[in-house]
């Protein structure tokens, strides 16, 4: 039997969880801590914190509050247990705790133990990479009166999830109160509900014109999650030290299957060019054998008839191309001594946390990151040609390619 230890065990999800393992055929609640613990009859020993705790555990189970994190991450540490981390409202700090700890304990971590908000997750994201830019985002979650965070983790998770797809473009609004200005096209709006007994409800609303397609989600049970815990502690026993999520309990492949590079690379940025420019210049490209790469380009929302592009192409169509922009009076800027590293992904579903856990890796490698393009399965990064020897070794290390 796996042996149980449950932060949180007096509240109702932790004690909703207790009362699930107690029949339960490969898990066993041996203990619990819970520092605001109620009279409740458990049949097993309650402590307030865990440095009264003297029963290690096979497996760590959290529903308890943001504020418990240090003692749970201290104690798991301590005795090399794996966690299972089923709470929200974590701050960045947080976060980089969890990060921390990671490197020595295995933890599950994810803002909805739900298989349907996973699924309603992957969907959204689909339905922003078909509907692209021609429709308006907005996320309404909806929980009980007693939830102290807002908005909910998951809706937070949706977001940036389908934040992805842009590249990370889009900014979250949260609520419209005091916001007099027209809604851009380049907003995800958050909104929060709160009261009564609501479980949980996630509406993804995509508004186009005379039309809105809406993405539900309701939990009408608190034992969704408590299941999707219970499933998660079974999987994360005997794992390695990383942070899991949904994707890996469910089998999502979320590796890298291919890294390639290019060297000798120049990065062109062209703040403001029009239609009509853009078209010539594109004739031009073709008529000179320019190739383009990594092509970019962003929407002036302030003149709709511009943007601002960039690109790369091989540092020796550089001069060339430098020649063909002054000779049509564009303005430009160019960086050159540059890389391109691209990623292949197993699953376009899991991209938002390969783009995640690459940054990550980049950023411990130093390179500075000028450019990023992606598509349902790649992902581009234009970086310095001094960096890429140990960026491409940290990520095929990392990925294990």
């Amino acid at each position: 039997m796996i042996k149980v230890l449950i932060f949180g065990i007096s509240g109702k999800m932790g004690h909703m969880l207790y009362s699930l393992l107690q029949n339960h055929d490969k898990l066993k609640v041996v203990a619990g801590i819970d520092k605001y613990a109620v009279k409740i009859d458990f049949a097993v020993p309650v402590f307030p914190s865990a440095r009264d705790c003297g029963i290690v555990p096979d497996v760590i189970i959290d529903f308890s509050r943001p504020e418990s994190l240090s003692d749970i991450l201290r104690y798991a540490a301590e005795n090399a247990v794996p966690v299972v981390l089923a709470t929200t409202g974590y701050s960045q700090e947080q976060l980089g705790q969890i990060s921390a700890a990671a490197k020595v304990i295995p933890i599950f971590m994810t803002s909805n133990m739900s298989l349907g908000i996973n699924l309603l997750v992957s969907l959204s994201k689909r339905a922003a990479g078909f509907l692209g830019g021609n429709f308006d985002i907005e996320i309404v979650e909806q929980h009980h009166n007693q939830k102290a965070d807002a908005p909910s983790g998951t809706a937070l998770t949706i977001a940036r999830a389908v934040n992805d797809v842009f590249l990370q473009s889009k900014e979250f609004v949260y609520g419209r109160f005091g916001n007099s200005s027209k809604r851009r096209p380049s907003e995800i709006g958050i909104h929060a509900v709160r009261g009564g007994t609501i479980v949980g409800k996630h509406d993804v609303m995509f508004i186009g014109n005379d039309e809105v397609i809406t993405i539900t989600h309701e939990a009408q049970s608190r034992s969704v999650f408590a299941v999707g815990a219970i499933r998660a502690a079974e999987f994360i026993v005997g794992k390695k030290p990383k942070i899991y999520d949904m994707n890996d309990l469910l089998g999502l492949d979320c590796s890298v299957t291919g890294i390639s590079s290019e060297s000798g690379v120049c990065l062109f940025n062209i703040p403001d060019i029009t239609l009509c420019e853009y078209t010539k210049l594109s004739d031009a490209f073709a008529k000179e054998n320019i190739d383009i790469d990594m092509i970019c380009q962003t929407y002036n929302p302030q003149n709709p008839s511009s943007a601002s592009l960039s690109f790369i192409v091989k540092e020796k169509k550089a001069e060339k191309l430098k020649g063909l922009l002054e000779r049509q009076k564009i303005k430009f800027s160019s960086t050159c001594d540059l890389s391109k590293v691209t990623c292949e992904c197993a699953s376009p579903e899991c991209q938002g946390r390969v783009f995640r856990d690459i940054i990550s890796i980049l950023n411990g490698a130093n390179a500075a990151v000028y450019l990023t393009t992606a598509s349902q399965t790649k992902i581009s990064f234009c970086i310095d040609s001094a960096a890429l020897k140990n960026a491409e070794g940290l990520l095929t290390e990392y990925f294990a390619i």
